[in-house]
């Protein structure tokens, strides 16, 4: 369109324009001519401004057409629809929450990341207290074991020596059963007189003797050895030996015969027994020491009375 054919034309050309969004009805019976909105519109049309249908409906601009138009003051020239006014806020409205959901999505971002580290961080840390109270331990176990392997191998060498006294010992009680058991059969004399260069078949003639007169007592076949004890002297006694533990027996029962004779006939002891008879009779003779001192001095007080009396 031509701007001298719009300017001449003007008035009259909005004067003619209609809504492109509107049908207009014109009902001669009924005089109506009630505009009435379209269901159905295109988008182009929705959108058209009145030099766009000005051209439409003129085409072409006649340059003989004289008649002009003055323009409205009041009219826009532009048509805001409501599908325009829609989309304009539908199109700020995905960038508002566009741009608020990228910002959502940062803050989301760095929390999730410093909630992370800080876990990581706090995992390290007990990582690395829980490996150096492991360390630690293991080194204290690895102190309890070489104290272990101490005392084991201080234990293993004192049960060996002690398997060693105990056998030692199991010999010994062994040795001192059979000497008992040899020591039941022998018997020491004291108080026979001794000879130059006697021999064995002697004493024993001197022994039979002895035993036949005195405990009337035949040991011819019991005798099994006989021997002189200590140091050579003039009545060193002598250890008979006999065959039968009930001939033994039956001697030491009757020792108390050979009491007006001279000679004292006892068991023989060793070892243990011995030393425990010493000592027993070293009691008895302090006891018996003890009880004369008594007995002395008791008898001062009786005499100091019968001197009284007289």
């Amino acid at each position: 369109m031509v701007t001298a054919y719009y300017v001449e034309n003007k008035q009259q050309l909005l004067s003619s324009w209609c809504c492109p969004s509107c049908v207009s009805v014109n009902n001669p019976a009924r005089n109506d001519e009630t505009p009435v909105k379209k269901l159905n519109q295109s988008p182009n049309d929705t959108g058209m401004s009145v030099d766009e249908y000005v051209q439409e409906q003129v085409g072409t601009p006649n340059p003989t057409y004289t008649n002009k138009v003055s323009p409205s003051p009041n009219r826009n020239t532009e048509v805001i629809t409501l599908d325009n006014l829609r989309q304009l806020l539908d199109t700020k409205l995905e960038e508002k929450l566009e741009n608020h959901k990228c910002s959502i999505i940062t803050e989301i971002r760095a929390a999730f990341k410093s909630e992370i580290s800080k876990a990581v961080e706090n995992l390290k840390q007990e990582i690395t207290q829980n490996t150096d109270t492991l360390h630690r331990e293991q080194i204290n176990i690895k102190e309890d074991i070489s104290n272990l392997d101490d005392k084991i191998e201080k234990l293993e060498t004192e049960n060996s020596k002690l398997k060693i006294e105990l056998q030692k010992l199991h010999k010994y009680d062994d040795k001192i059963i059979e000497t008992k058991e040899d020591n039941c059969k022998k018997i020491v004399i004291y108080g026979l007189d001794e000879y130059n260069n006697e021999n064995e078949s002697e004493q024993e003639k001197q022994l039979l003797y002895m035993f036949s007169d005195v405990m009337c007592t035949d040991l011819t076949g019991y005798i099994e050895e006989i021997n002189r004890m200590g140091k050579y002297g003039r009545r060193r006694p002598i250890l008979l030996e006999l065959i039968s533990k009930r001939m033994t027996k039956y001697i030491w029962n009757n020792a108390r015969r050979f009491r007006s004779t001279g000679v004292y006939v006892t068991e023989f002891l060793a070892g243990q027994a011995l030393e425990d008879k010493r000592k027993s009779q070293q009691k008895r003779h302090s006891m018996m020491r003890c009880d004369g001192y008594a007995s002395t001095s008791s008898q001062i007080p009786t005499v100091a009375i019968c001197q009284c009396r007289k």
